[in-house]
């Protein structure tokens, strides 16, 4: 499975039953959220596992970056083809960096809390898309998410040009903090207490994710990243859903609702769920206008 697995509520769903059916069927599912695979993390959760930063107070998450790609209007093409070739465009395929990209860093986090969740609330907007490449989707977004236990966790998404570029996370513990992908640990009086020495050749996520898959398939062996999959991408859309409402969304009730923005037929002559004004622009969402139902 590639991301995005999901962009909406009726999505993960789907690929949460799938998920089930896949464990029912003992097949193999690997998701590419290949930072799982990456192997100094397996340490990282290791460690923290066995307390090295403390119990988990906070954390801060980044994805910033330049603008995603654009690919112009091929002659002949209709709006259906348009969008579906500019799919990081549109909401009703992928509704932006905080979905795209900036789920890797949610995944992990979601990992090293071993949870999802509870709720979201958020802002963002679109401020750097050229009028001459229209675009629905907002070009940056800040997400406060909110886990058990009390813990907070900022996420920070963007793809502008000319801004700051970082994509790393931060975990504050009671004792400590822990930087990735630095892979250090330091105390709060900057003392370090570990870090990460990356074996040479450093092993490739991308390559170790298919081994993986592989021998699991030859050895019958269990491994299913599909529940992980769904709630990570929808931990992703969650923080979308709530910039774009303005709202404060709780996981459980916005996981039940029916919102779905793919067409239950997809026909490259048909009309996409949005089509452009007058002036070749199309909507973006306005905070406290925008409806998920």
């Amino acid at each position: 499975m590639e991301k995005p697995a999901c962009i909406d509520a009726f999505g993960a769903r789907m690929v949460i039953e799938a998920a089930k059916e896949a464990d029912r069927k003992n097949l193999k599912v690997v998701m590419g959220l290949q930072k799982r695979y990456e192997t100094w993390y397996h340490e990282v959760v290791q460690r923290i596992r066995d307390g090295a930063i403390g119990d988990i107070i906070s954390a801060q998450v980044y994805r910033t970056a330049g603008p995603m790609w654009y690919k112009g209007r091929s002659p002949g093409a209709s709006e259906m083809q348009f969008q579906v070739n500019n799919w990081t465009h549109f909401n009703w395929l992928c509704p932006g960096v905080q979905v795209e990209g900036h789920v890797h860093e949610l995944d992990i986090v979601n990992w090293i809390l071993d949870s999802h969740p509870i709720s979201a609330s958020g802002m963002g907007g679109q401020q750097g898309q050229p009028a001459s490449q229209p675009s629905q989707v907002f070009d940056h977004f800040y997400v406060e998410y909110r886990y058990p236990k009390d813990v907070i966790v900022n996420s920070q998404s963007r793809q502008m040009l000319g801004c700051k570029n970082e994509v790393r996370e931060e975990y504050h513990g009671t004792k400590g903090v822990l930087r990735a992908p630095m892979g250090e640990i330091r105390d709060y009086s900057g003392k370090l207490i570990w870090r990460y020495e990356p074996p040479k050749p450093h092993p490739n996520p991308y390559e170790i994710e298919h081994d993986v898959l592989h021998q699991a398939i030859r050895d019958g062996r269990r491994l299913n990243n599909g529940h992980y999959a769904a709630t990570s991408r929808f931990t992703a859309v969650l923080g979308a859903y709530a910039a774009h409402t303005g709202q404060d969304l709780r996981w459980d009730e916005t996981l039940a609702l029916p919102h779905r923005t793919m067409p239950e037929k997809l026909d490259l002559n048909a009309d996409p769920p949005v089509i452009p004004r007058q002036d070749g622009q199309y909507p973006v969402p306005v905070p406290s206008l925008y409806k998920l139902i």
